[in-house]
């Protein structure tokens, strides 16, 4: 294990399934002594992963989460396109191989999550000599950046790495705020008020998945699919239940309300992170496709 939660990270050594066919990922939490946590924003015993485990002796180092973000300039950091606000970091991951959906030159993304609906919009005509305003300026987006937005038309945004990206680590551009001004130090959170732990981010094989390889879809579509439903005799199946409860890439998925149409094998299905505030529900990131979808719990 890694005693620190901020390595530069090289490239991950991911194990395949050992079972044969189309590896899928659980996702591992490790904290600054060791520890590893199945959800991170929930530290009790009963989301503690046995160091003994399948998951904690397979899994290996692979990104962050938490205030540190990937390796990109300052002025790269997404920036929320109502607010002004420099975004949370929500992960930053090495991708295995078969994930890597926009080239081997792309070897790993970052996800941010915008200011939300409880911030004031910059005003149509900002004061000129505001600090804030003025790095606001020096902002220039990340070439590999993709804006998302949500129902609410809320703001998120990816960010394609390199490998050189994913290896270092990086932080958001100083803030330059004159006191009480653009003062959104309430949740929901941005850069500037993310306080919560960094956490090191690891991913090992996900086992005795029948969805794997397979794209999501809900239990009463109309197209023929192999995709097996969780549900069965009004409650989960045996195989699904010891499959919940983990943040994961591809796989059977477990959605807080529903499964977003056009998800691929190749999706990122998050569970509320620390920081993020999507009602306590998840978050599904498509990674060939570009479909972008979170409910509340």
């Amino acid at each position: 294990m890694v005693g620190a939660p901020f390595p530069n990270l090289t490239e991950p050594d991911l194990e395949s399934d050992p079972d044969g066919g189309f590896p899928v990922y659980d996702i591992v939490f490790e904290d600054r002594v060791g520890r590893l946590w199945e959800d991170p924003s929930h530290t009790s015993e009963d989301s503690r992963v046995d160091p003994a485990s399948w998951a904690a002796q397979h899994s290996v180092p692979a990104g962050r989460i938490g205030p540190v973000g990937p390796g990109i300039a300052p002025e790269q950091w997404p920036r929320d396109p109502t607010t002004g606000m420099p975004m949370m970091h929500v992960i930053t991951l090495w991708l295995p191989e078969h994930f890597r959906r926009r080239g081997p030159d792309l070897p790993g993304f970052a996800l941010f999550q915008g200011a939300g609906e409880a911030f004031m919009p910059l005003p149509d005509n900002p004061d000129p000599a505001d600090p804030f305003v003025i790095d606001l300026h020096h902002h220039r987006p990340h070439p590999q950046q993709i804006l998302l937005t949500d129902i609410l038309d809320l703001y998120f945004a990816a960010i394609w790495l390199t490998a050189e990206e994913l290896t270092r680590i990086g932080s958001p551009p100083a803030d330059r705020r004159r006191p009480g001004e653009h003062n959104h130090d309430g949740l929901p959170r941005h850069a500037w008020n993310h306080d919560d732990p960094p956490l090191l981010v690891r991913l090992t094989p996900r086992r005795h998945d029948p969805n794997a390889g397979i794209a999501p879809v809900e239990r009463d579509a109309t197209t023929d699919t192999p995709y097996l439903s969780t549900w069965g005799d009004g409650d989960h199946h045996d195989w699904a239940n010891k499959l919940q409860w983990w943040n994961h890439l591809g796989g059977t998925i477990f959605p807080s309300q529903w499964i977003p149409d056009g998800l691929t094998p190749y999706y990122l299905d998050l569970i509320e992170l620390p920081g993020m505030n999507i009602g306590t529900g998840t978050l599904q990131y498509d990674l060939e496709s570009n479909v972008f979808d979170w409910a509340c719990g």
